[in-house]
């Protein structure tokens, strides 16, 4: 299968036809289960990418659709290469991107949550520092920085859904710092309700696992000031 792909990409220069290819047989594979499709997936991409080093828009499109293949196929093979590669595709793919690109927020948000996946696998610290940092780049790069708040404060949920599963710490201290930044940025007080209300869960989670009062105590007081944001009746 390879070496016809091969034999095709050399005799016909059209890569963007070839990566609409990989396109399509990656939605087609999100339909079944078969690892050999995704390992023609990533060979068609991979043989694309040299002809695009030009037009960043066809690259941007051959990036993201590698690392969509290779975090799939990561997902059947857990070989921690593709996960690696799939993130280094992403953090090209943003540099496709401008400032202003909507797209640049949520390729943050991708890299975010595969970031944390190798942290959970590998323990490395310096991923979840790095997560952190693109996350705050992103709320920087917002004039209004709710998009970055709202990608900051989900991070922080999904941070706190690992510490469940995988009882690492790392994820809950991270988790409770996303969350005292996402109080701070939110103006509305309407918004602040449930990311106060988070906050006071992930301490309340860390002070059964430390025993710290200081936690407790501040999770006491939030869900005060959660219930002062709306004015009796409390129907929640």
């Amino acid at each position: 299968m390879k070496e016809n792909t091969a034999i095709q990409l050399e005799d016909n220069p059209d890569t963007e036809d070839t990566l609409e290819l990989a396109k399509g047989m990656l939605t087609d594979f999100q339909n079944s289960t078969s690892l050999h499709a995704l390992n023609d997936i990533v060979f068609l991409v991979q043989q694309s990418l040299a002809f695009f080093s030009s037009a960043p828009s066809s690259l941007f499109m051959a990036l993201t659709t590698l690392a969509d293949a290779l975090y799939a196929r990561f997902n059947h093979s857990y070989d921690i290469t593709d996960l690696n590669e799939a993130i280094s595709s992403l953090q090209n793919a943003i540099g496709c991107c401008t400032e202003q690109d909507q797209q640049q927020s949520h390729m943050n948000s991708q890299i975010c949550g595969l970031l944390a996946t190798r942290f959970d696998l590998m323990g490395d610290i310096s991923d979840l520092e790095t997560a952190l940092d693109v996350l705050e780049k992103g709320n920087i790069n917002d004039p209004e920085m709710s998009t970055g708040v709202l990608e900051s404060v989900e991070f922080a949920v999904e941070l706190c859904e690992q510490f469940i599963m995988s009882g690492n710490m790392a994820d809950l201290n991270a988790a409770v710092t996303l969350f005292r930044e996402g109080m701070a940025k939110i103006p509305q007080e309407s918004e602040k309700y449930a990311v106060v209300l988070n906050l006071a869960s992930a301490l309340s989670i860390r002070f059964e696992q430390g025993g710290q009062q200081s936690d407790l105590d501040e999770a006491i007081s939030l869900h005060r000031q959660a219930l002062a944001l709306f004015p009796p009746p409390h129907p929640n």
